[in-house]
């Protein structure tokens, strides 16, 4: 036989027509599929339950102030007595986030009440309460915001500032009258002079006392001894003054509507900018209400202290800005 009539023989694959198992051959998960399986799950468990968690949490509060989350359970002591006396959960809780934003800009604004103002507040607040009630949080708590509340005047009078005005007069050619009318009344050539006269004096004077080159007393003289600034155009008749709660009533001249309001209202501590003033005429004395403003004299304020009321301004704007939220107390 020769070597062409050999057969090549080959071992046969063999195929198997059943599907592959996805489980081991105990009947288990092989441990490549079971270790992420069960992974997942316990991800998916552990979201959930954080989730759930979380949902409880934000449920429990009550109200938020500065990022501060306020819970039921942390504000349970504050609101104990009223809702001991019958007052709603939601009620004492909304009457305590008011007292808490009040006390927070307090601290902040270092305006707190003393322990005796707090004390007497309580003293007289709870002067027929039984002990339990005198000696409650809650009771703490209204005593403080009370004794707040009589710290914090809601405005102020030129009486319990201490600073200075200084007052740039340019209108002795507009206001007239019976016993004052000077040659060249109603000059409007002249009347501008006057009036950028002053604005300079105004804005040169301004820069030096801001440089410290002047002292507040020593403008105040200067003012009064230029008769170009003051009324009648004669020295020592200016509306700038020396403000001290010091000082009598009786010896303070009295400033235009426009001066005073600035002064208690908008002025701030330190030197305002400078500003232009307006008197006002009557044209109808049987009706004072109709008159008509006149720009007559430029000034600028150098405020030292404005009592209780500067603070008052101070912790009105904080608590109207304070970042707080009230979500509702839920059962």
């Amino acid at each position: 036989m020769s070597k062409d009539d050999k057969k090549i023989t080959t071992t046969p694959v063999v195929l198997s027509d059943k599907k592959p198992k996805p489980l081991a051959d105990n009947g288990k998960l092989p441990k490549r599929i079971k270790l992420p399986f069960i992974g997942l799950s316990v991800i998916l468990l552990a979201v959930a339950g954080w989730g759930l968690v979380e949902q409880k949490r934000q449920d429990s509060v009550v109200f938020t102030i500065e990022g501060k989350n306020y819970t039921k359970q942390s504000i349970a002591d504050d609101i104990a007595y009223p809702v001991n006396s019958g007052v709603p959960e939601n009620e004492a809780a909304a009457t305590l986030y008011q007292y808490k934003k009040r006390q927070i800009v307090a601290q902040e604004t270092k305006f707190e009440p003393t322990s005796q103002e707090i004390a007497d507040a309580k003293k007289e607040l709870f002067a027929q309460a039984s002990d339990k009630e005198r000696n409650s949080k809650w009771a703490n708590i209204v005593a403080y915001d009370t004794a707040l509340s009589k710290k914090l005047p809601s405005s102020t009078t030129l009486d319990a500032v201490k600073g200075y005005v200084f007052v740039f007069y340019f209108g002795q050619l507009m206001q007239t009258g019976n016993d004052y009318s000077p040659a060249n009344a109603g000059n409007t050539q002249l009347i501008a002079q006057d009036k950028a006269y002053a604005k300079q004096q105004a804005d040169m004077y301004y820069k030096k006392l801001q440089d410290k080159s002047i002292s507040p007393d020593e403008l105040l003289a200067q003012i009064n001894a230029d008769p170009k600034l003051n009324f009648f155009n004669k020295p020592n008749n200016s509306l700038s003054m020396k403000l001290d709660p010091a000082e009598p009533i009786s010896e303070r001249s009295e400033l235009p509507a426009d001066i005073n309001n600035y002064v208690i209202e908008d002025a701030p501590i330190g030197i305002g900018d400078v500003q232009i003033g307006r008197t006002y005429e009557i044209k109808d004395y049987k009706n004072p209400q109709n008159r008509k403003a006149i720009e007559t004299y430029y000034y600028f304020t150098d405020i030292e202290n404005k009592g209780n009321a500067a603070q008052a301004a101070q912790f009105n704007a904080i608590l109207a800005s304070l970042s707080a939220t009230y979500k509702g107390y839920k059962k």
